[in-house]
């Protein structure tokens, strides 16, 4: 069966990105689909974000929907979760850039791991002036690089039986970047 995916992009003032991380949400391939593609607007008020958020609209790249009062970007993924039906959520920053072939590592990942409910992959963050960082995320913080050594050495899904421990310590994964299953935040609400 063919994973269904919903990914959820809040944003606020970050059209000078948007386009980017949209292109690389539109360059995955692989056995999934991709269902939709919500933008969240958080009441975005810079003139740039509001000219690409309707250019996205109207082009059809995805769905674009209004937060009810700029709250933040948690208030913003859950107005987009409450719009989605997929079995996965993607939720990922409008000023990040999914890797290529990211969904796809994700879907390897549940392949092999089928009672996976979250799963977690670096990302590409776009700075303040518009470049990508050289480094991925969880590479450059030394906390996560620690604790994800034998993944990026071996190239390797790491598996955390009881992770709360380490993901608060150590920031282990960002839900701007991963691969969740709606039942787990149904759950937890």
């Amino acid at each position: 069966m063919i994973a269904k995916i919903d990914v959820i992009i809040p944003c606020y003032n970050c059209g000078r990105f948007l386009t980017e991380t949209l292109e690389s949400v539109r360059r995955q391939r692989g056995d999934f689909k991709i269902r939709e593609i919500v933008v969240v607007d958080d009441r975005s008020d810079d003139p740039q974000t509001v000219l690409v958020l309707d250019e996205i609209d109207q082009d059809g790249w995805a769905r674009v929907v209004q937060n009810h009062g700029a709250k933040g970007a948690a208030s913003a993924r859950n107005t987009g979760f409450r719009k989605t039906a997929s079995a996965w959520v993607i939720f990922l920053d409008g000023d990040d850039l999914l890797a290529d072939d990211s969904i796809q590592q994700r879907i390897d990942v549940l392949k092999e791991y089928p009672d996976a409910v979250w799963i977690g992959g670096d990302m590409t963050h776009i700075d303040a002036d518009g470049r990508a960082e050289p480094v991925t995320f969880f590479r450059s913080r030394p906390r996560p690089s620690q604790a994800l050594r034998t993944a990026f050495a071996t190239d390797q899904v790491v598996v955390y039986p009881r992770p709360v421990r380490l993901f608060l310590d150590t920031c282990l994964s960002q839900v701007g970047a991963a691969m969740i299953k709606r039942d787990l935040i149904e759950a937890i609400g």
